[in-house]
């Protein structure tokens, strides 16, 4: 309602008790106009009614739920049975468009706002758990394999033609293994080293691999695994980029359940990050009165400007934020890249792991999705 029809209420009803309700409309606007000015996660859960609410205004945003709309000769949002219609707001029109992942639809803008929202909330939330190097990300309706795949296949447009090896680290888990498998690359399986009661990797053989790959020019990536069982322990991800930069080889993270570490999203932050030392020792240098410590000073930290190398980092959706399976988020450095990858994905997509995690985003708030960090911790 807006303020006439409130107006018009309170000739049926006590003004007094049309401006309390008028009041807590004004307050859900209020949340709805931070949200959409933040661009993140609020900073506390929403109510499963001031979600509830959003969800309607966003659903009667799309063109299918106009009134006196007519769909003749419409290909989609034409749903049968009402218990779906309802399972999903009467959202019906899915994400994306033939071209592009995160393209607007033209008759489905509260689809497209949502899912604009969802890609930002995740963002957010990869931060949140300490993975501060990302700058872009979006949410896709599939599960982790297949997001890896999709990665790999925008890799290919972007390397040579014979580019078409993959190095992994050994894991026994088939998706990671499948993934390269379906976008028609090979793999060069890297054995595992054991160090002490853990299964690590075999750096030596992986940077010998690397330099084999990048003489005879036929490495797509490598792609490395933070997430396992015990005892295989997470990639070495840190050096990995450090040697994937120095040869200018893609570097693709299959995070699937990592966010969940802060030890994890510590080294991927660490492997992504540009370092640079505190001004504290740019004035003590400055300060200095021999000029051979400011010359050894100024190359030191000359020397610790390094960049690692992490192209892309896959984490799924039902592992990290407690949503049923179906999603992933694709996020990394480079948002061009993270644009190519949405561009390879061919059609349009379903919306309903997008809707599962915008939904529950909302209901923890950066507050609760902390707390469940320092509880997992």
């Amino acid at each position: 309602m807006n303020e006439d029809n409130f107006g018009l209420a309170s000739g049926f009803i006590s003004a007094a008790y049309v401006e309390q309700a008028a009041q807590a409309r004004k307050q859900r606007e209020a949340q709805l106009k931070t949200l959409l000015s933040q661009r993140g996660m609020p900073e506390h859960g929403w109510s499963e009614g001031m979600i509830d609410s959003l969800m309607m205004d966003l659903a009667n945003m799309d063109s299918n739920n106009f009134i006196q709309n007519v769909g003749v000769g419409e290909r989609e949002a034409r749903v049968f049975c009402q218990s779906v219609a309802r399972r999903h707001y009467r959202m019906a029109h899915g994400v994306g468009r033939s071209g592009d992942l995160i393209a607007e639809q033209p008759k489905a803008s509260g689809s497209s706002l949502m899912f604009k929202l969802a890609n930002m909330a995740a963002l957010d939330a990869l931060k949140l758990a300490g993975v501060r190097g990302v700058k872009a990300g979006i949410v896709v309706p599939m599960a982790t394999g297949m997001s890896v795949a999709l990665v790999l296949l925008a890799l290919m447009q972007l390397r040579p033609p014979t580019a078409r090896r993959v190095i992994w680290p050994r894991l026994d888990q088939k998706s990671c293994f499948k993934a390269i498998f379906t976008c028609g690359a090979t793999a060069t399986v890297i054995p595992n080293a054991i160090v002490g009661d853990e299964v690590v990797t075999d750096l030596p053989a992986l940077e010998a691999a690397l330099r084999e790959g990048a003489e005879h020019g036929d490495l797509l990536c490598v792609l490395t695994t933070t997430s396992a069982f015990a005892p295989r322990a997470p990639d070495s991800i840190v050096e990995i980029a450090k040697a994937c930069r120095q040869h200018n080889i893609p570097h693709v993270v299959n995070n699937a359940f990592g966010l969940q570490s802060s030890k994890v999203t510590h080294l991927l932050s660490e492997a992504m990050r540009l370092v640079r030392r505190s001004f504290c020792y740019v004035w003590f240098i400055l300060r200095l009165r021999k000029p051979h410590f400011k010359v050894r000073w100024c190359f030191f930290l000359s020397n610790a400007l390094r960049k690692g190398r992490v192209d892309a980092i896959v984490q799924s959706t039902d592992k990290n934020f407690m949503v049923p399976v179906g999603g992933a988020i694709i996020a990394g450095p480079d948002s061009a890249f993270i644009e190519r990858v949405s561009k390879n994905y061919p059609g349009r997509a379903s919306e309903s792991p997008v809707m599962d995690l915008f939904m529950t985003l909302l209901a923890m708030g950066k507050s609760g999705y902390t707390n469940l960090l320092l509880e997992r911790k």
